[in-house]
């Protein structure tokens, strides 16, 4: 069973104009959600709710697509 609360969170060149996004979830789930980004650098941080609990070796995959 995975932590709860943690958090993907995508961003992109400012020069974009697009505004951060931000996902929540569980990790006991299988998250799967389909964002429209700008072209261009993005970056992705992987975020916990409990940063200062033992550490348990977090994993996410991202895919991305051009289409």
């Amino acid at each position: 069973m995975g932590t709860d609360g943690a958090q993907i969170l995508l961003t992109q060149d400012p020069g974009t104009g697009a505004e951060a996004i931000s996902l929540s979830f569980d990790c006991s789930k299988i998250l799967s959600q389909v964002v429209e980004l700008q072209a261009g650098y993005v970056g992705v941080h992987l975020m916990r709710s409990d940063p200062t609990g033992s550490w348990t070796g977090a994993v996410a995959g991202i895919k991305i697509t051009a289409g």
